[in-house]
């Protein structure tokens, strides 16, 4: 079901001259300068609210960036890079620290995402020269591995598709999300597919909603959680061939200093065995919605049925909350048997996971487990 666009990193740029941090389209005017981005997270959101709105405004679903969202997720300044023709802005390109496993390593690298370019200023080059000056940024900043994705699934979609022109960027392969519909009333109106909305109508009642009877405390994450999950987040995902290598320290910071993430432990005996994590973030269609996105889920020690009533009952919460439906990037890091025995659905593979290497590629199995967040 081709529900959401997610957050593509890249536009066909057309060839440009580089020099100086300056960049010059053949047969304009147009100079723009490179560097990093100048303003508030509330003017970052309105800019990408704006660029977004403009290229896929009633052609396909976008995210709707909100300020208190960039200031949970944007942690480090240095990885705020921006386009300026004098003082206008005219395109951004946004990244987060994240250490990496790759194989039996440990390396630093980024998150990359929210590549935003106005409209008048598309066809400029600038998303090639954003490249080039994030790659340039990850070197000096010692980093090794940056993590994007491009959305194929529509063809409105301006995002870059597959190549060999650069061997540092690997494609990696196709991923599909994890979709729990909840309000089948609310998706039609939202959804521009009419037949994917009569098929959601037809089986949200067939859905499993769970009871309310477990062997387990389910509750909310607390300070003294985050050690505890820390482990069981490494344990859960060390069979993937790339996985976020989370901290305490990281793992605080994504879960509790802003109250814009929502978690979840289901605790037996005093022990943490599962942790559920997600955000809510409004999505633009033919309506505009709040969605649910699940970063987080880990298992370790718990029944089968532990596992699928933490999944359903984190579904009740968010129908609460007045989510529309919920996704979970489907990567592998998460059985298909308990996704599919909690009601969620496959949708079908229509974004690349890129893997681009600053310096020496490292060898990545394509078809084994991955553990990242969708950005």
């Amino acid at each position: 079901m081709n529900f959401l666009t997610p957050r593509v990193d890249f536009f066909q740029p057309k060839r440009c001259s580089l020099m100086n941090n300056q960049l010059t389209t053949p047969g304009t005017d147009r100079e723009y300068q490179i560097g990093g981005f100048q303003g508030s997270q509330k003017q970052l959101a309105q800019f990408l609210s704006r660029c977004w709105s403009d290229t896929y405004l009633g052609r396909m679903p976008f995210p709707i960036w909100s300020e208190d969202y960039l200031t949970w997720q944007l942690t480090d300044p240095q990885r705020l890079l921006a386009a300026y023709q004098g003082e206008r802005l005219a395109a951004v390109l946004l990244g987060t620290p994240f250490d990496f496993r790759v194989a039996s390593e440990t390396c630093s690298g980024a998150h990359w995402s929210w590549l935003s370019v106005s409209a008048e200023d598309q066809g400029h080059g600038l998303a090639k020269k954003l490249d080039h000056r994030r790659v340039t940024l990850e070197r000096e900043l010692g980093a090794k591995l940056i993590v994007s994705y491009r959305f194929t699934g529509s063809r409105h979609s301006k995002a870059e598709r597959p190549h060999s022109k650069s061997p540092s960027k690997k494609f990696l392969r196709k991923f599909g999300l994890w979709i729990r519909p909840i309000d089948a009333g609310r998706m039609r109106k939202w959804n521009y597919n009419r037949m994917e909305s009569a098929l959601t109508q037809a089986l949200i009642p067939l859905l499993p909603t769970g009871s309310s009877t477990v062997n387990g405390n389910i509750r909310k994450l607390t300070d003294e959680d985050v050690g505890s999950c820390a482990t069981l987040l490494n344990e859960h995902t060390k069979h993937c061939a790339v996985s976020i290598a989370w901290t305490p320290e990281r793992l605080k910071q994504h879960l509790l200093v802003n109250p814009f993430c929502h978690s979840l432990v289901m605790e037996s005996h005093g022990r943490i065995i599962g942790l559920v994590a997600y955000h809510i973030l409004e999505f633009q269609g033919r309506t505009r919605e709040p969605v649910a996105i699940i970063d987080l889920i880990a298992f370790r020690g718990a029944s089968f049925r532990q596992q699928r009533q933490l999944l359903l009952d984190t579904v009740r919460r968010v129908r609460d909350q007045g989510a529309l439906f919920v996704v979970k990037l489907r990567s592998g890091d998460v059985p298909t048997a308990l996704m599919t025995t909690a009601g969620f659905l496959m949708k079908p593979p229509d974004m690349h996971l890129v893997l681009q290497w600053v310096n020496q590629p490292a060898v990545v199995p394509r078809r084994k487990p991955l553990h990242l967040l969708w950005r």
